[in-house]
């Protein structure tokens, strides 16, 4: 099973320019409902004092202080994202479509990960709506956790039956109130802690134990119902030594694992940022066999690097592969060069099968 994309790569390089920044994939925005300040994005944090320092105390604004307990409590194994934004929902807002739109507008390149304060189901499926566009190929990517505490799973199943690629469903019994609701935020913050671009960068969204939440005491019917809506839960299991608790079911709502979807947006990402990156440092890339081989070289660089830092496969019959298919003459006239990537996930037969297309009129 591939998951294909295929886009254009282009750029105007700007003058003085020598590089396009990496995007940051350790990022994660909560948005909530407060009147701390009027702006969209506050932050960035990278710590629970430097959010009450900025003003997010308990007393002033406390869910989203609880929200920032649960995401700073995660260390050792697993450790947090690098920063938090806290987005702000304004009271004029007509939709949660309305203050997402808003929070990114102010910054898209902020963050990753994301949380909303609300968990009532037409409110998740807003915001699942919402981040299903937010994908690697149209710009930033964003990957949204929904929490519920509803045991009927209804809007989980409603996400299922819709094959959301970029949405994760929690459930859990708390929602408010104390760090305990939200393992969302937990959940996200642990799974940001992974450094991408280092060895052992990436690994599952399964059996994390998670701190500063209360595992949900369910039964195996339940848990089943659970991972059956695609869906996950932080969960206490009996274990000879004692109750173990950690999260299960790490699969968005069309059933893909996790570290997967991360892996798909990583390489899109980075595949684009050196793409680009060349394109500023030769201002035009040949359109001869020299040209191809440097551009299809450029791309297996950074599939290689996804295998070292643990997101690929590089078995054999299973290497990563960047070729540049024969070109027609509408792309030579054009000054387009197509890059098709290919890269097997680590431990799973399925891969990422990517076209870029590289566009030298649009260099400068």
């Amino acid at each position: 099973m591939s998951i294909p994309a295929s886009f254009f790569v282009s750029i105007q390089a700007i003058i003085g320019q020598n590089f396009v920044p990496a995007f940051g994939f350790s990022a994660l925005a909560g948005i909530f409902t407060h009147t701390v300040t009027a702006d969209r994005q506050n932050g960035p944090y990278s710590s629970l004092q430097e959010m009450v320092d900025a003003g997010f105390t308990e007393l002033a604004a406390p869910e989203v202080y609880y929200w920032g307990q649960a995401v700073f409590s995660q260390s050792g194994t697993f450790q947090h994202v690098d920063k938090v934004i806290i987005g702000r929902r304004d009271a004029g807002d007509l939709t949660w479509t309305d203050t997402l739109d808003a929070v990114n507008d102010a910054d898209s390149s902020s963050f990753y990960y994301f949380t909303i304060e609300s968990r009532v189901d037409a409110d998740i499926a807003q915001a699942c709506a919402w981040a299903e566009t937010k994908t690697a190929q149209a710009g930033p990517p964003k990957l949204f956790r929904a929490q519920s505490p509803d045991i009927a799973l209804t809007e989980f199943l409603a996400q299922q039956a819709l094959a959301r690629v970029r949405s994760f469903g929690t459930f859990h019994g708390v929602s408010t109130g104390s760090s305990d609701g939200y393992v969302d935020g937990a959940w996200w913050s642990a799974v940001g802690g992974y450094n991408l671009d280092a060895p052992g960068g990436t690994g599952n969204h399964n059996f994390i134990p998670l701190k500063a939440v209360v595992a949900d005491d369910v039964t195996g019917a339940f848990a089943t119902a659970v991972y059956d809506a695609n869906s996950g839960l932080f969960g206490s299991i009996g274990a000879p030594g004692g109750n173990v608790n950690f999260t299960s079911g790490g699969t968005n709502f069309a059933g893909t694992q996790g570290k997967n979807v991360v892996a798909t947006d990583w390489a899109i990402v980075r595949l684009q940022e050196a793409l680009l990156n060349l394109l500023i440092q030769k201002k035009e890339v040949p359109m001869t066999n020299g040209g191809f081989n440097l551009a299809a070289g450029t791309c297996l660089d950074v599939l290689q690097r996804g295998v070292s830092y643990g997101h690929f496969n590089d078995s054999e019959g299973f290497e990563p592969t960047a070729t540049t298919p024969p070109l027609n003459e509408v792309d030579l006239e054009a000054g387009i060069i197509p890059v098709t990537c290919t890269a097997y996930y680590q431990n799973s037969a399925q891969k990422i099968e990517v076209t870029l297309y590289l566009n030298n009129n649009l260099a400068a």
